[in-house]
């Protein structure tokens, strides 16, 4: 599925909910973010050992 398929998609559900199921989402989706930034990222020469 290309970017702007589910950027689409998206746009289409996201008025379908309340503001406070759209506050909920954009707080579900900034942690989940912070949790990727926070991880350790591991050189490929690590990766291959």
């Amino acid at each position: 599925m290309t970017t702007s398929a589910i950027k689409k998609q998206f746009d289409g559900y996201l008025p379908l909910l309340t503001i406070k199921q759209q506050t909920l989402l954009l707080e579900m989706v900034k942690s989940f973010l912070n949790v990727e930034k926070d991880a350790k990222q591991i050189t490929r020469k690590q990766y291959n050992k």
